[in-house]
């Protein structure tokens, strides 16, 4: 699965009150490029005029192959420095679907398509979030199959066959 956390430390220029928000946005677009190779990574926006205070929190919004990614920003004593935290899981739809299809044939005993998010390249979810899957045999018979997002990390798991 599309893996890995946003989860970087930088410093921020010196003298003025407020946080770098575009220095921010930057190294969170080159964070999402390593953690989700070959996937578009659109714009990232954060707040502007952001108050340099060690722990405040602000959440700004990336775009990973046109789906918005929430990213909670802390600020840390480092300079006064950030950390950016990815909450949610990106997941490769076309991956989710391989994954669906190869745990039904091998728990179920039968072949089948896997259809998840129609039209969309990648899915973002909450974990814990329930992902509906429709499987459809060589007969044409379809059901919904239960995929669990188990973490940010992008782990899953079928919960309902």
């Amino acid at each position: 699965m599309l893996a890995c956390t946003v989860a970087v430390l930088a410093a921020c220029s010196g003298g003025s009150n407020t946080l770098d928000t575009k220095e921010v946005e930057r190294t969170i677009r080159r964070q999402l490029r390593k953690d989700f190779t070959g996937a578009p990574i659109g714009a990232t926006k954060c707040p502007d005029e952001i108050k340099k205070k060690t722990g405040k929190q602000f959440t700004c919004t990336a775009a990973v192959s046109d789906e918005p990614v929430p990213i909670t920003v802390t600020q840390t004593e480092q300079d006064p420095g950030f950390r950016a935290l990815r909450e949610v899981a990106v997941l490769d739809v076309a991956k989710v679907q391989d994954f669906v299809q190869t745990q039904y044939d091998q728990q179920v005993g039968v072949q089948v398509t896997a259809a998840c998010a129609p039209g969309k390249g990648v899915l973002v979810a909450k974990p814990q979030t329930m992902i509906p899957c429709t499987v459809t045999d060589s007969q044409g018979t379809s059901d919904t199959v239960q995929v669990l997002v188990s973490d940010t990390s992008g782990n899953i798991k079928i919960a309902t066959i």
